[in-house]
């Protein structure tokens, strides 16, 4: 389950309906970190600031240190009841 879908689950306004946990290829790494900064501000709207936290300075992690937080993420979006 994706990042998208997991905001969704709790009622958190989000546009990306068909998002899969895997990233597309087609994706660069600018791509991405538009994605995750549209998930950081929906989890902030969406009153997660745990999550919106994971996020904070995105722009400046590696790629293991950026996949690291999107599995944090899941996890902790997956934990809540």
């Amino acid at each position: 389950m994706s990042c998208f879908a997991l905001l969704a689950r709790w009622g958190k306004p989000l546009n990306e309906e068909n998002e899969t946990l895997r990233w597309p290829t087609s994706l660069d790494r600018e791509a991405i970190i538009g994605r995750l900064v549209q998930i950081r501000e929906s989890a902030r709207v969406g009153n997660l600031p745990e999550i919106a936290a994971l996020f904070d300075n995105i722009t400046s992690m590696s790629g293991p240190q950026i996949g690291a937080k999107v599995i944090a993420a899941i996890t902790q979006l997956q934990e809540k009841p």
